[in-house]
This record gives C-alpha cells, structure tokens and sequence, in this order.
C-alpha cells in the first residue's frame, strides 16, 4: 500500500512489512533505492526538481517524521464553505491551528491516511541485524570531516552486530556527489549487497542516483542522514515519549539551538505550505 503526496509514493504499512520487502529485493535481480523523507526534505525538493525527481522515481519512500503524517491527515479533513472563499481560507487556518494541538495531545489520530510512521534511523538498526543474521554485506559512505568517522562507527557496529560483515569508507568532497575511481573499485571489490549513504539531504540521494548502477552488488541503496551519529551517540535522539507526541523538532531545539532556522523550515514554513496546497486546492 502507498500514499502519494507532492508526487512521492509513500509506503504505508508495518515496519515488519517493510523488513519483507528488502528481505525479497536483497534475494531479486532488481537494484532499488530508499528515501525518507521528512518535511525539511520536502521543502528542499520543492527548490530542487531533480531532488524531486529522485525521490518521486525512489522504490520505497518512507513517512519519516510526524509532518508527513499530519499533511496526510490534514489534507483529508473535510473542506468547508468552500463557496465563500474568504470564509473557507479562516475555517481552514483554524483548522491548521487546532491541528497543532491535536499532534500534542492525541498524536495518533494522525495515522488515519498513512497508517504508520517509519524513522529511517529504526529501519536502518533493523536492516544491521538483518544483515548479521542472514550474513549480507553492508557498506557504508560517511562524510568526510563528519561527527562521525569511520573507526568510531566501525568499532560501534562490531560491538552490537559482532558477527556482521560491513566495510565502511569516506566520501572526499562534501560538497559535491562525486566517488573517486578508486572509491567505486573499492567499493565493488567487497561487493555490498546493501549501500548506506550518510552524507546528508540532498547529497545522499543524488550520490545513489549517480553511482547506484556502477555498484552491481547493491541491491538496496539508502540515504540515511545522521542515523550513524545516532548510532555511535554523537547526536542523542528525542526520548521516545517525545517521539510518540511529535515534538521532536522541540527536542532538537534544545539540545541543538543553532538548528533554530532549520526547525523553523521544518515545522512552520512546511505546514503554511500545506495549508496553501489546501486552501489553492493544489494538485498534491
């Protein structure tokens, strides 16, 4: 099942469906590709078609955030005085308002369109224990000059996944989405069957576009984000109870203040752009 908005065909079922399906492409013939996209990373779609086009043409497209999931949910709501325009533009800025509310209180009557909210951050600890488990090769791009290097994720993984196999290497400029030649031979001499790319949006995804079809081993590419500085505890996730109400972006705020304009972006300019997708009656 999926949910299309802004053109993305988001995948909407359990989390154990999920870890089906890559179990059926890590087995296929096919190469395909992950994105999660979350609010801020729509916005910078909106910018940027050809990022747009790569998450529209991506595989699987996961809901990662509350966002996706309150614009799914909002955009469903019954569209009133539609007639009376002035009217309509309040009833639907009133409605925007208490929706806010709403992800506070009673954060799950937003899983009415997309059903289930899955972090790319929890799917990628899914896709390492798979992998240990079924001895599938994992590699990983990390960006060069990151929080995270290569020996610390390195020694992370061998300490929760003893028995996995995954090579990890540095991307050589953070600014553009080029592999060296020697980088992409290093890369298929270990012959990942799964590529994490953690270089950041939208870097990751261009990278994956770019490179996917030079790496013949990979049948599963993703763009992962700041999962690795999860994972070896350079950055701390929101508490799960935060999670659950949706105020991770408040939790962010704190521990990282300078983030302020990005939060901004992510939580407020992305829902004034939904509420216009609404109030325009623009095609999403």
């Amino acid at each position: 099942m999926s949910y299309n908005f802004l053109g993305i065909d988001f995948f909407d079922s359990s989390r154990n469906d999920l870890i089906v399906e890559i179990k059926k492409i890590i087995n296929g013939q096919e190469q395909k590709y992950i994105v999660t996209p979350n609010s801020e990373i729509l916005l910078l779609a909106e910018q940027d078609k050809s990022f747009k086009s790569i998450l529209q043409q991506a595989d699987i497209a996961l809901p990662d955030g509350i966002g996706i999931l309150w614009a799914s949910w909002f955009l469903s709501l019954p569209r009133r005085f539609i007639i009376f325009k002035p009217l309509f533009v309040i009833y639907t800025i009133l409605q925007w308002m208490i929706s806010g509310i709403l992800i506070i209180f009673k954060p799950r009557g937003l899983f009415q369109q997309i059903k289930t909210r899955l972090s790319g951050s929890d799917i990628v600890l899914d896709i390492l224990r798979l992998s240990e488990e079924q001895k599938i090769r994992v590699g990983g791009l990390l960006r060069a000059g990151g929080l995270t290097t290569i020996t610390t994720m390195e020694q992370k993984i061998k300490r929760n996944y003893p028995n996995i196999n995954c090579k990890l290497w540095e991307t050589q400029n953070f600014d553009d989405y080029s592999l060296s030649i020697n980088k992409i031979s290093e890369i298929n001499e270990f012959s990942p069957q799964i590529m994490l790319v953690a270089i950041g949006a939208p870097r990751q995804e261009k990278l994956i576009a770019r490179y996917l079809r030079d790496w013949p081993s990979v049948k599963i590419a993703m763009g992962v984000g700041g999962t690795f500085d999860f994972i070896t505890e350079r950055k701390i996730r929101a508490p799960k109870s935060w999670q659950l109400m949706g105020i991770e972006w408040l939790w962010r705020l704190i521990i990282q203040p300078n983030r302020i304009l990005r939060i901004y972006r992510a939580v407020f300019k992305f829902s004034w752009m939904v509420v216009k997708i609404k109030i325009l009656d623009t095609k999403y």
